[in-house]
């Protein structure tokens, strides 16, 4: 079994018992980094939607209470 005996170097990842070099290191970062990108933009657009169904519904309830009176 491979242990991280303390390679740390920029042009080098060690991730689980693999040695990623250079370009497979620097691919494996850009694509969590996207992923991580887009898991952000999934919540905010999530929570943005959630706001906008929650002003629909408080505007309609506030229109049906003053039909009321």
């Amino acid at each position: 079994m491979f242990r991280d005996e303390g390679l740390h170097h920029p042009g080098v990842l060690v991730i689980h018992d693999e040695i990623l070099i250079r370009t497979e290191a620097a691919d494996l970062l850009a694509m969590e980094s996207t992923a991580a990108a887009a898991i952000v933009s999934i919540f905010i657009h999530s929570v943005t939607t959630v706001t906008a169904v929650t002003a629909v519904a408080t505007i309609t309830t506030i229109a049906a209470i003053r039909t009321v009176k």
